[in-house]
C-alpha cells in the first residue's frame, strides 16, 4: 500500500530523537484538539500529535489520513512508547531477574 506520509523506518528514527519537551508539547495538542484520555499514554489522539511532532506536520494533516495509514502510525508510536525496552528486558533475564 502506498502511504502519504507514512515510513515505518523514519518514523522510529524520528522517535528515538524526541525528548520530554515533544511529549509535553504533543500533550498540549492533543488535549486543545478534545482529548480527554485519563492516561495521556493510551490516546490515539495523543499517538497522532506525536507523530505530527516526528513528521513536522500539523496535526490535522495526521487527523485526516486515510484510515489505514492513520492506525499504522498511531498503532506504531503505541508500540514504540508501550513496549518494554527489549535491552533490558534481555540484561534482566540474562541475570536471573526479571522485569
Amino acid at each position: 500500500m502506498n502511504y502519504q506520509i507514512y515510513d515505518e523506518k523514519i518514523l522510529k528514527e524520528k522517535l528515538e530523537t524526541m525528548t520530554g519537551n515533544d511529549f509535553a508539547k504533543a500533550e498540549k495538542a492533543a488535549r486543545l484538539e478534545g482529548d480527554m484520555s485519563i492516561d495521556i499514554m493510551t490516546s490515539r489522539m495523543f499517538y497522532a500529535a506525536i507523530a505530527a511532532r516526528a513528521f513536522k506536520k500539523p496535526l490535522p494533516d495526521i487527523l485526516e489520513l486515510p484510515l489505514k495509514e492513520f492506525a499504522a502510525i498511531t498503532g506504531d508510536v503505541g508500540s514504540f512508547l508501550l513496549a518494554p525496552d527489549v535491552e533490558k528486558v534481555e540484561s534482566s533475564t540474562a541475570s536471573g531477574n526479571l522485569p
